[in-house]
């Protein structure tokens, strides 16, 4: 009997521990469940595409694949420093949202509107104007096929990074008003729009690479017309007007630079240290390549839940530090770690016994298989340990302005654990795949490590200070 009744005061005393810690003057708990659930559906949504257009490329052959690889690094760098200014202008958002000053919000929505804008311009001039010199100076020994497919592949990607810049600084206001359904709906629109268009493109009209980058282009100016319409007309929720656009401000650009430079760079160096981690793997068997490669893309599918945390964190975090509340921040920052290392345990559970059907979309050789199992394997064991405890508190201090320490930390951490660790345990000690993934589980224990040291000193939340 005494069973019974515990088993019904379990499910009820979660909601309660639910309720006691993330419900408080700012929020309540039923607030954040409705900004944290599209924020999965929008993680989940843009992997599943992801992982359809990469089997579809797939189908124009080697050549193809290998062309819009060489130019994925490239265009990662324009896509941190996009990032970077929409991450930083979605923080001060989120701070004047807290502080319900509605004419600074929609001063900062201006700014980070200009400041994208301006950066996408600059970028598309330098990619389009160069696309063939850069391809041959970055690759001078691939192919002339392959040079030939890749410098077109770039050339049309180049095209799309104005609306995109624009789509995706939008994309981040909301989610910096909190107002995550929004940019669930305009993730809907571009994703569906560019599966659509990929399928059209590549396989219907079997235009291979330009197939590709023409369904960008579609795809980002449908999304960037629709956000746009989004903003100003149809979930217009702080009277934004097209004037704030049109007026500098130095302040809030200085503010905007303050969070994104550090997180734009972080993502270059972070992307120049997963390219020489890629260096080391390229030594290792076809085989074992393609499993890394497949077993990296699959793995995504654990991630839609940790990421949408993260997101969470830094847009409640951030109005916490905007109502001049910095101990509930801290609060928060606790209470979403905590819940991180369920959810992310949960996720693990739920997605593995799906793997084997998601692997069979990207048809793995025989060769390659037991690779991918061990490197999911090693994965989904060590993620709920560390993962949450790694990336949940830097969240809640880039909100509150501690955006270079976590940048130095993160870098820290990517090139010891990733890099050198995951080179002395992949080659020298010769574990091949298992060396690569065991990295990643070193590189998450020292982010935990150094970030809880700098949680512990206090010293993340001096730069709120300075912005109030």
């Amino acid at each position: 009997m005494h069973h019974h009744h515990r088993s019904l005061r379990r499910p009820l005393r979660t909601g309660l521990w639910l309720e006691r810690h993330l419900t408080t003057q700012q929020f309540t708990f039923a607030q954040l469940w409705r900004m944290f659930v599209p924020l999965v559906f929008d993680q989940l949504f843009i992997y599943l595409i992801n992982i359809l257009s990469v089997s579809m490329v797939s189908s124009s052959g080697e050549a193809a694949v290998a062309a819009v690889s060489m130019v994925g690094s490239l265009g990662m760098i324009i896509s941190a420093v996009f990032a970077g200014l929409s991450t930083g202008g979605s923080i001060l958002v989120a701070q004047a949202r807290g502080a319900q000053d509605d004419e600074r919000v929609r001063q900062c929505i201006g700014q980070t509107i200009l400041l994208a804008g301006a950066a996408a311009v600059a970028a598309t001039a330098a990619f389009a104007g160069f696309a063939g010199p850069m391809v041959r100076a970055l690759y001078p020994m691939a192919e002339p096929l392959l040079i030939e497919y890749a410098s077109q592949y770039l050339f049309l990607i180049s095209l799309s990074y104005i609306p995109y810049a624009l789509y995706n600084a939008i994309f981040s206001i909301y989610r910096g008003l909190g107002d995550s359904k929004s940019s669930l709906a305009l993730t809907i629109v571009i994703n569906s729009t560019h599966l659509v268009c990929s399928f059209v493109c590549i396989n219907g009209l079997q235009l291979g690479v330009t197939g590709s980058g023409l369904s960008y282009i579609i795809a980002r100016v449908v999304g960037a017309g629709m956000a746009v319409l989004w903003l100003f007309h149809m979930r217009n929720p702080v009277g934004m007007r097209f004037g704030y656009l049109l007026r500098v401000s130095h302040a809030i650009q200085r503010g905007i630079f303050r969070v994104g430079l550090p997180m734009s760079l972080e993502q270059i160096l972070f992307q120049a240290g997963a390219v020489v981690a890629q260096l080391y793997i390229a030594t290792l068997s076809t085989a074992t390549i393609a499993a890394n490669g497949i077993a990296a893309s699959a793995y995504n599918l654990y991630y839609a839940t940790a990421f949408a945390l993260t997101t969470l964190t830094t847009t409640v975090c951030g109005q916490c530090f905007g109502a001049h509340l910095p101990d509930l921040a801290q609060q928060y920052c606790a209470s979403f770690t905590k819940m991180g290392r369920v959810l992310i345990l949960g996720t693990v559970l739920v997605v593995s016994p799906f793997m084997p059907l998601v692997l069979r979309l990207y048809s793995p050789s025989a060769e390659a298989l037991p690779q991918i199992y061990l490197a999911l394997g090693i994965g989904a064991v060590l993620m709920p340990m560390v993962w949450s405890d790694a990336y949940v508190p830097p969240s809640a201090m880039r909100a509150a302005g501690d955006s270079l320490a976590v940048t130095i930390i993160s870098l820290m951490a990517m090139w010891i654990g990733r890099v050198l660790v995951g080179w002395v345990l992949t080659i020298p000690c010769g574990l091949g795949i298992a060396g690569v993934w065991l990295s990643y589980g070193a590189e998450w224990l020292l982010r935990l490590i150094l970030f809880r040291a700098r949680l512990r000193s206090g010293r993340w939340m001096r730069g709120t200070a300075a912005q109030a």
